[in-house]
């Protein structure tokens, strides 16, 4: 249900309406306005601050996409190679006690 949540985001406060929760939202506004302060110490301009930490955040979250689908790749191939391994165990324990 979508309720009012208060946050100051690259010093300016903004009330948004969301269905997250505060705790959600605060963390969300922290990241921001860490990126943002990382960037005015490398001499970003004040007026592009908010471009650049989007910028940064969207690359950090991509990175993250990328890792996650190599990640779910390699879990699928092992998991076929243990299903493989489990078919091979099984058809051998089948053949014993044919005999």
């Amino acid at each position: 249900m979508a309720h009012t949540v208060r946050v100051q985001v690259l010093g300016l406060d903004l009330k948004l309406h969301t269905d997250d929760d505060e705790a959600f939202v605060g963390r969300v506004a922290a990241s921001v306005n860490g990126a943002a302060a990382l960037l005015r110490q490398k001499g970003a301009p004040p007026p592009q601050l908010a471009l650049f930490a989007a910028m940064q955040i969207a690359a950090d979250l991509e990175r993250e996409r990328a890792a996650h689908a190599q990640a779910r790749r390699a879990w699928a191939a092992q998991t076929r190679d243990l299903a493989d391994e489990v078919r091979h165990i099984a058809a051998r324990l089948g053949r014993r006690g044919a005999q």
